[in-house]
């Protein structure tokens, strides 16, 4: 059982760590990918050292460390979240002010985490865990922060959703990251019951990684942070020479025996020209499945672009004002896939627009 919980930190460690790194990369001046890279960080830090701690059931001194370690990442996740839901809803400029202080709390608060006043040195026992710590002061005051931290731009998300007029894409990319927070921090607080006695295992802890799989799953399919195409691009490397790698390292273990029955003592033979023979075939692999996803992915996109190339030529040849004006009419309707196309002239403050061309426009 103790190693459920290992598994599950290492995975919310390197879940966080993968789509953080390229989240980041791809634009790291937009504050929203600036601040999830941050959250992001917080989420590996704590899930690295959460993996650290059921191991560490024998040794006080590295129980303490990992302890001290998961709680560093825990604060930095606070304000982070904070800060990427600001961003999301383009309120952060708005509210730096309040998320500068929410960073220099969770300084204090990183400072004190490696202080008895954070976490007491007396280790006791708790539930079937050999090893647990016991809450300093300044441990109470951290999780009102924490709460704070969390609580607040749920309402925001909420409050963003009831707004009149949004979009059924607005909508989901809203719906999606609330569901994902709302997993998350649920599966992740319930590692505090048993800091005050409450006979409750950290069974949640898994709902970290998942937390991190529908953010992941929203930034693909409803584009939170434009870094679908190269987020699939990376995807398919490394699947492509997890094989390439993954394959010869599995035929040298698993097919040792029958290697050695077939080439003897040069049985290594048979891994080494399989990784020659993948490592060749690996880039034209990669370079057609990119190609062909990146023409599935990009298909819509290419389609305007060639529609506005050609009207382009097409624009410079009509003399007449109003057959320029039907033919921008039509072909934004064909082109972009909308029920109905119209362009008014503003002619006066009296007459106030006029409709000059339209296109399927309702009675």
């Amino acid at each position: 059982m103790i190693y459920f919980y290992a598994i599950s930190g290492l995975i919310s460690g390197f879940i966080a760590t993968a789509f953080g790194f390229f989240t980041f990369s791809k634009n790291p001046k937009s504050a929203v990918n600036r601040t999830y890279g941050l959250l992001s960080l917080g989420i590996a830090v704590w899930g690295y050292a959460y993996f650290f701690w059921p191991l560490s059931q024998e040794n006080r001194s590295h129980f303490l460390l990992s302890f001290q370690m998961l709680h560093l990442g825990a604060i930095l996740i606070a304000p982070s979240f904070l800060a990427f839901i600001l961003a999301f809803l383009g309120l952060h400029k708005q509210k730096k002010n309040l998320i500068r202080l929410a960073f220099l709390v969770a300084a204090i608060f990183a400072y004190l985490d490696f202080t008895p006043l954070f976490i007491q040195k007396l280790i006791v026992p708790r539930y079937f865990f050999k090893l647990w710590a016991r809450p300093g002061i300044a441990y109470h005051l951290y999780l009102v922060f924490w709460s704070l931290c969390v609580v607040y731009p749920w309402l925001l998300l909420l409050k963003e959703l009831g707004t009149k007029g949004l979009t059924t894409f607005r909508q989901n990319q809203l719906k999606h990251v609330l569901i994902a927070a709302v997993i998350g921090f649920v599966g992740g607080s319930s590692n505090y019951l048993l800091w005050y006695g409450i006979p409750v295992p950290p069974v949640g802890t898994i709902l970290v990684a998942i937390h991190a799989l529908i953010l992941a799953y929203a930034i693909v399919r409803y584009r939170l942070m434009d870094i679908r195409v190269a987020l699939t691009r990376t995807t398919i490397f490394v699947a492509v020479y997890a094989l390439v790698l993954g394959l010869p390292f599995l035929l040298s273990t698993s097919g040792k025996g029958l290697l050695i029955k077939s080439l003897g003592a040069q049985w290594w033979l048979g891994p080494l020209i399989l990784m020659a023979s993948l490592g060749t075939i690996g880039p034209f692999v990669f370079i057609y499945l990119k190609n062909r996803t990146e023409a599935i992915l990009l298909r819509e996109q290419r389609k305007y672009q060639a529609v506005l190339r050609n009207a382009a030529v097409d624009l410079t040849r009509i003399r007449s004002l109003q057959k320029l004006l039907d033919f921008i009419a039509h072909t934004i309707f064909d082109s972009v896939r909308i029920s109905h196309a119209a362009v008014y002239f503003f002619v006066s403050k009296d007459m106030g627009f006029v409709l000059q061309a339209q296109v399927n426009t309702p009675d």
